[in-house]
């Protein structure tokens, strides 16, 4: 019943303890935050995002913008999440693509240059930017290709030529490609 100490405390806390041990205080401030301070409220859920990657919590932010003060908040996030979370590729990129802002998501999965991250995001990708992706893949998997040996390395490959196929419009350079690839490596 000692609401106003209650937030007061877990306030201090979360000053004095270090971020990944206030999640529980957070969520508990929330629930107060909610009905008494939006601008607390909003710094909280942003913060628990970050932190926790709860698509709950970015879709409660998202409502509590309009339209326009949210494509201005994206960036906002996206930072944030880089500079607290180097390795935040996958979040930012389902971000992107979670807001319809397909160019960032495919400039964010090429710069990876990975055939895994590639693949990842083929599905959401692949058809919107067939010759990115196609190229991308390529010029990927050539090295890849002599990177080792070994069945489950060319089963790999396979899989990757496979996704290529999929991509409309690219057949001709598909069979030049894995034509290329068993001439090269023909005793493998």
């Amino acid at each position: 019943g000692k609401t106003k100490q209650a937030i007061m405390i877990a306030e201090k806390g979360i000053t004095l303890f270090p971020a990944h041990l206030t999640i529980k205080l957070r969520r508990f401030l929330n629930k107060y935050y909610k009905d008494n301070s939006e601008e607390k409220y909003i710094e909280n859920l942003l913060f628990l995002f970050v932190k926790e990657n709860k698509w709950s919590d970015y879709n409660t932010l998202k409502e509590l913008y309009t339209r326009k003060e949210w494509k201005r908040m994206i960036p906002v996030i996206v930072g944030k999440l880089s500079k607290e979370k180097p390795f935040s590729r996958d979040i930012i990129t389902d971000i992107y693509l979670k807001e319809e802002m397909f160019n960032d998501a495919l400039e964010k999965v090429l710069e990876e240059k990975s055939l895994y991250v590639l693949s990842s995001y083929h599905k959401d990708l692949s058809t919107r930017f067939p010759k990115e992706y196609f190229e991308a893949y390529k010029k990927l998997i050539i090295p890849f290709s002599g990177s080792r040996i070994g069945r489950a390395h060319y089963q790999e490959i396979v899989d990757y030529l496979r996704q290529m196929k999929k991509i409309k419009g690219f057949e001709k350079e598909l069979m030049e490609l894995a034509g290329s690839l068993k001439e090269k490596y023909n005793n493998r």
